[in-house]
């Protein structure tokens, strides 16, 4: 059964190869009238950092130059207002400087600064925010561009929601984001520039240790009629799914959209399907360890397994001759070796 199976899925990529998905966002509009969009995460003590964490995301900026205060602001992340806790804003000060904050109340100064003279409209940019028990950073496309150390402080927990997208309206403005969102990602660990940079352009599989919110905002369809969809689904193991608050889900703007980051790929195109003479792998079927044979002069040293659908489920350095498969389920996978451009792509069946 399972070999008449991998015959005719194999026949099937044969012809035409792994459908490369389109990727979704979620776009924010922004303040219309006295409404706007956003979405909300129930307060959990997962959310409630003290001393250690990252927040990361892509974001496409509608308007990145609005120095009107109030609503021109921009918050992208915040628990549940900006000035409780921890969040994170795009501001434009007197001097049409663009500023990217990450308040920390009560850590170090409270936040931490920097003047972002690059930043341009309608550009994907990867945004992260990491806290220490003594250090505070801000991490623009993979490469820290600020940060602040002090003696060891931490956050006071509270019971407020998380908002992503704005802030909080208690005690002032919510300074709703405008524009688009995509690989939204809270981990209650402090991760280094080099480890986000990493990932940031490929997908998790939401085991992750330390990761308690994930959105690939796949919940919907780009650009259809969505207004069936009333959350996010997090696909961490922490279940912080999110509520869209006021969103249209209709047309291109307050609602799901493709998304085309440049480098981003979630699925298996194509060009991965290729093989190297010398290079093997065994047993298939496999219960768990996958054993790689190399008589080549490609010295493969990087891993990565796709579901057969073609979306990425691990990925990582290869440590000697063999690949553990065994956290995976029995089905199916794509197991790609390589080294650079170079590499082999092995249809496995796991059992």
């Amino acid at each position: 059964m399972k070999t008449r199976l991998l015959k005719t899925i194999i026949a099937t990529l044969a012809i035409a190869g792994v459908a490369k998905a389109q990727n979704i966002g979620l776009n924010l509009e922004g303040p219309v009238d006295t409404t706007y969009d956003f979405i909300e995460v129930a307060d959990d003590a997962s959310l409630d950092f003290t001393d250690a964490f990252t927040f990361e995301t892509w974001v496409n900026f509608d308007f990145v130059l609005r120095n009107d205060n109030g609503w021109d602001w921009q918050c992208l992340f915040a628990k549940s207002r900006f000035t409780e806790s921890y969040g994170l804003m795009l501001l434009t000060d007197s001097a049409f400087q663009r500023i990217l904050r990450f308040y920390h109340t009560g850590v170090g100064t409270g936040s931490t600064d920097y003047i972002w003279s690059g930043i341009s409209a309608d550009t994907w940019y990867h945004v992260a925010v990491t806290m220490s028990p003594t250090k505070t950073a801000i991490i623009i496309d993979g490469v820290e561009v600020a940060s602040q150390t002090f003696t060891a402080d931490s956050l006071t927990p509270n019971d407020n929601p998380l908002f992503i997208g704005a802030g909080a309206t208690a005690g002032g403005d919510p300074y709703p984001l405008d524009g688009t969102l995509e690989e939204t990602r809270l981990w209650n660990v402090t991760k280094t520039a080099a480890e986000i940079n990493a990932a940031r352009f490929a997908p998790l599989s939401g085991n992750e240790a330390g990761l308690v919110l994930y959105y690939d905002y796949s919940d919907g369809v780009a650009e259809a009629d969505n207004t069936g969809v009333t959350t996010v689904n997090d696909l961490s193991s922490s279940n912080n799914d999110g509520t869209l608050m006021q969103f249209a889900l209709t047309g291109t703007e307050s609602n799901f959209v493709g998304t085309s980051i440049s480098g981003f790929n979630n699925t298996l195109s194509n060009d991965d399907f290729k093989t190297i003479e010398g290079v093997g792998v065994g047993p298939n079927p496999t219960t768990g360890v996958l054993n790689i044979s190399n008589t080549s002069t490609i010295a493969i040293n990087q891993y990565a397994v796709y579901s057969i659908e073609g979306k990425l489920m691990l990925e990582g350095a290869l440590a000697g001759d063999a690949l553990d498969l065994s956290a995976l389920s029995s089905d199916i996978y794509l197991v790609k070796l390589f080294n650079g451009n170079q590499g082999a792509t092995f249809k496995i069946i796991k059992e």
